[in-house]
């Protein structure tokens, strides 16, 4: 006998797809209602979830308050001015197209 390993070509095994994995911070946006925050003491975890938070649709606002940073999850009808820099910048975005 041979001390060779064999290796089998496999068909219609589907793909493990990385993306549907969610990680700790999606995780933490979904468990979030209007007006819940969480304080991070990192300003790269606080950005991460505020990430998750617009990737979900949802509106975000962040500050640096003593012990860290804070990030809210908010309505965007309560931050007018936000949206009216959003409008702003949309309007300059297309503009320049």
């Amino acid at each position: 006998m041979s001390d060779r390993i064999k290796y089998f070509v496999e068909k219609g095994i589907p793909r493990i797809s990385l993306s549907n994995r969610e990680g700790v911070y999606e995780q933490l946006a979904d468990q979030m209602e209007v007006g819940d925050s969480v304080l991070f003491e990192a300003d790269h975890k606080a950005a991460a979830l505020f990430k998750a938070l617009r990737s979900k649709g949802a509106d975000a606002e962040s500050r640096k308050v003593e012990g860290g940073r804070r990030v809210w999850r908010i309505n965007r009808g309560e931050n007018k001015r936000a949206e009216k820099l959003r409008r702003l910048y949309r309007a300059n975005a297309n503009a320049a197209e």
